[in-house]
């Protein structure tokens, strides 16, 4: 049982993983990239290092830094200077930053329920269970 929920896991998460991609590039239109965007969602949870983002996003840490550099020079992100080497620098969302990122969340979030309007309300709250679970084995 447990290898065929796997299987249906990775058969579908990439699925929506793609229509997650799109609808982020269209409610952020040209402003963001979809790994900027992911960059804020990262720092919406709390501050981190440019290694931890690299990691998270898979890029090298130079590849990040420069994605961090432009995010800084749009006011979207602030490098908290207090220490001298950059990878141990903490970085964390502007007031201008954490507003973007809650616009553009909140306008992918209402693209996406379109995809939920063809589920019957039972059909809605066993996804909201299901997702539950999801969250409670990978968080």
């Amino acid at each position: 049982m447990e290898f065929e929920c796997a299987r249906d896991i990775l058969d579908t998460v990439p699925m929506v993983m793609q229509v997650m991609r799109t609808t982020m590039r269209s409610a952020a239109k040209e402003q963001l990239t979809v790994p900027q965007f992911r960059v804020l969602v990262k720092l919406g949870k709390g501050c981190c290092s440019n290694t931890e983002l690299a990691e998270w996003i898979g890029n090298s840490e130079a590849a990040m830094s420069r994605m961090v550099d432009g995010l800084v020079k749009k006011g979207l992100v602030t490098r908290d200077a207090e220490s001298r080497d950059r990878r141990q620098v903490k970085l964390s969302l502007t007031p201008k930053g954490r507003s973007e990122y809650t616009k553009i969340r909140e306008k992918g979030a209402q693209e996406l329920s379109h995809h939920l309007d063809a589920l019957s309300p039972r059909e809605k709250n066993e996804l909201k269970q299901g997702l539950a679970l999801l969250r409670k084995v990978f968080l």
